[in-house]
């Protein structure tokens, strides 16, 4: 088992009677890189506050403390010293001084492995006592302690309070003599090898060094962020709080999903709070989504400007093939592959036994273009019979009614999906045009592949991620990710009349993934968390930042992710493992076999790694795969 940080911070502790820690990057984190950056938020905040822009807080804040400490005959000050020290009105300071300490409080939280060891601490009876070179107040620390679990240690040293601090010993030398300790009983834990390791040294007492950046994520890496403000907080801010977290498919949610639902649902709303169109996040692969939105805005956006609606181009093909006059054009939104007549038949929702096939038709032995169905005259006579046309007919006129009560022909409509093809899209964009339906229908995608654009008008698709001209490790996991973002009902396949009411019909939910489930609590946690913190006020999360950790996922995952997702089934007409190979030497032999395989693999990056289980730049890999053989693999 591997020792963690806590287990070997408790082994030192056991051969010492007292126990002493820091405060800060010690027993408590911070949700942003340095103490500077509090400062920073305090600005924003005050600034839209009170509706100005001209006001350098962080600049006049800084200063003051170095003026405070300058003035002062002692080694440390007081909040109190550091704000007489600013040159701005006296009501403007209490605001602001209220401010930081509301902020410092907000960003705040125990650090997770430090805790371990502070209740161990209390369970075998050590003294323990808390000593800091901080100039917040006494109340407020032990208020924030509190708040965090650092209850009934022995006492606590603040440098403000005794004028003295860590880094010359004197605050040390003093901890000594009012408790009448003797030097060699005690152990200081703390993140400064300075002011916890040498500094206490010089009395006599005996430190413990711990990295102040303990890296708690797998995906999210710091060296991608650089050093904006923006990306170094909001690591922080999930380096802290996945800490909080021990089931490994929760954590993996909250490092992976979370963010990516809090930009999506942020850019969203950005985009469109000003326009007079109604929100669909579509189902099934935008329910977290709606989810997420409604925690971030439900307060700020009437509840009926956006729903959740339950739509899917195997629901919606009734009514396009009813408006195009052909039940065969439906192969015109299937994925662009060949099919055999078994295969049609399933895509357009019926099975096999339902319909009468001409006795010289084999269901399974040729193969259809699905954008040229129409050509095909054997096609034509199996399917417009009265039978067929019939139930297409029914099935057409439920689906437009279901449409009229969600008001899609009156309004101007902002398709919330996750893209690829804009197929929905272009499906509701010709029912409208065709049946002669008011307002505008605009796409907001997590990205798009290649035509995209052209199918639905320029324009009218916006991407958030990655578009059909970008080479994106993202568009090579779409697969994988919308089985992590995927409902736990099934997909909806029709609808039927109920007591009045058109309702949706949906499929089983047979291949609900508990793993995925405990992923999706992940993620809708992370959204929560971020709801509470001070930074949703004034930054939101980035492109950059959100689609990190899942681009690492999908491209480079580690292996005990790779087993457990790999085994996930995908269910699209056909039910397939996201990236499960069988045995190398079996594709040796029959190499055939690897390229039908890799071909209905979802996630075909995790596939290989799978099967070569070494590690190899994978994604350059299927890229070239893919001229080889072809679009489809």
């Amino acid at each position: 088992m591997r020792c963690t940080l806590s287990d070997k911070i408790i082994k030192r502790c056991k051969k010492y009677d007292v126990i002493s820690f820091d405060i800060f990057d010690t027993l408590l984190k911070r949700d942003v890189k340095s103490p500077k950056n509090v400062f920073y938020i305090v600005e924003k905040l005050y600034k839209s506050r009170v509706h100005i822009d001209d006001f350098s807080f962080v600049d006049l804040r800084m200063k003051a403390e170095v003026l405070a400490k300058e003035k002062s005959v002692f080694e440390d000050v007081t909040l109190e010293e550091i704000y007489s020290n600013l040159n701005i009105d006296e009501s403007t300071k209490t605001i602001l001084q209220e401010m930081e300490l509301e902020v410092e409080k907000n960003l705040l939280m125990a650090n997770v492995e430090v805790k371990k060891v502070f209740d161990y601490c209390k369970s075998a009876n050590k003294k323990i006592y808390i000593i800091s070179d901080m100039y917040l107040p006494k109340s407020f620390v032990e208020a924030v302690l509190a708040e965090n679990g650092y209850c009934n240690y022995h006492r606590l040293f603040l440098s403000n309070e005794y004028r003295a601090t860590k880094k010359s010993g004197k605050l040390f030398k003093i901890f000594l003599e009012e408790e009448r300790l003797k030097a060699r009983e005690v152990l200081h834990i703390g993140d400064s090898r300075y002011s916890d390791v040498l500094s206490p040294k010089k009395v006599g007492i005996r430190g413990y060094h711990i990295n102040r950046i303990l890296f708690n994520t797998v995906y999210l890496r710091k060296e991608k962020l650089h050093d904006k403000f923006e990306l170094t907080s909001w690591f922080a801010f999930v380096n802290n709080h996945i800490t909080m977290i021990k089931d490994r498919e929760v954590r993996l949610g909250f490092e992976v999903l979370g963010p990516i639902l809090c930009n999506y649902c942020t850019w969203l709303h950005d985009s469109t709070e000003k326009s007079n169109a109604k929100i669909w996040f579509a189902a099934r692969d935008m329910f977290w989504f709606k989810k997420a939105y409604e925690i971030l805005y439900g307060k700020q956006r009437n509840i009926q400007d956006f729903e959740y609606v339950y739509i899917s181009r195997k629901s919606l093909r009734p009514l396009y093939t009813m408006v195009m006059g052909n039940i065969l054009k439906s192969g015109d939104i299937f994925p662009r592959d060949k099919y055999s007549l078994s295969q049609v038949i399933r895509y357009l929702g019926y099975r096999v036994e339902d319909i009468d096939i001409p006795i010289n038709i084999d269901v399974n032995e040729k193969r259809f273009v699905a954008n040229k169905l129409y050509e095909y005259k054997e096609l034509e006579d199996v399917f417009n019979t009265i039978k067929v046309l019939e139930e297409e007919k029914r099935k057409a006129t439920v689906t437009k009614r279901y449409l009229e009560e969600k008001g899609f022909f009156s309004e101007n409509i902002i398709l919330a999906d996750v893209g690829w093809h804009g197929t929905t899209q272009f499906i509701l964009q010709e029912i409208k045009n065709k049946l002669g339906g008011q307002g505008s229908i605009y796409g907001y995608y997590i990205g798009d592949v290649e035509g995209t654009q052209g199918r639905v008008g320029v324009g009218k698709a916006h991407m958030l991620y990655f578009d059909e001209n970008a080479d994106s490790i993202f568009s090579k996991g779409t697969m994988l990710f919308e089985s992590l973002i995927a409902a736990t009902h099934g997909t909806t396949r029709t609808y039927e009349e109920r007591n009045g009411v058109v309702e949706p019909v949906l499929g089983s939910t047979a291949h609900v993934d508990e793993t995925i489930v405990r992923i999706q609590e992940g993620a809708l946690l992370f959204v929560e968390e971020y709801k509470k913190s001070v930074l949703s006020k004034i930054i939101n999360i980035s492109p950059d930042f959100s689609r990190i950790a899942f681009e690492r996922l999908a491209g480079a995952p580690l292996n005990g992710d790779l087993e457990l997702l790999g085994e996930i089934v995908y269910d699209d007409n056909g039910h397939y493992k996201l990236a499960a190979p069988k045995k190398f030497i079996k594709y040796v032999c029959h190499p055939k076999e690897f390229v039908h395989d890799m071909k209905y693999s979802p996630w075909r990056i995790g596939f290989m790694y799978r099967l070569f289980k070494v590690r190899l730049p994978y994604g350059r890999i299927y890229k070239v795969l893919r001229k080889i053989l072809g679009k489809n693999v």
